[in-house]
């Protein structure tokens, strides 16, 4: 995999992926204009960015098109793995 910013190459898309989020001085690309476009393919459409968090960072989420492919809306999922969760932590209770 090609960095398309840089041209750096990396052996695996985790590689990838790990440079495109980091705070580099070499490497800019998530600070461009074509990022959400390279993400976008990185992800096979799969993760987006809209905004940034307090501190500047930028908010990734799962694409309104990703959600529909899974057969439940957003607010579903988050309501079934907050059910999950639950039921894992009754059965799992941690010892301090």
């Amino acid at each position: 995999m090609q960095c398309p910013h840089c041209q750096k190459w990396f052996d695996s898309t985790a590689a990838l992926t790990q440079h495109a989020e980091s705070e580099g001085v070499r490497c800019n690309i998530r600070e461009t204009e074509s990022y959400r476009v390279f993400l976008d393919q990185l992800t096979a459409g799969m993760v987006d960015t809209k905004e940034k968090h307090e501190d500047g960072t930028l908010k990734y989420e799962v694409s309104k098109e990703a959600w529909a492919i899974g057969g439940m809306s957003r607010e579903e999922a988050i309501k079934k793995e907050t059910e999950l969760q639950k039921a894992y932590w009754e059965k799992h209770k941690p010892k301090w």
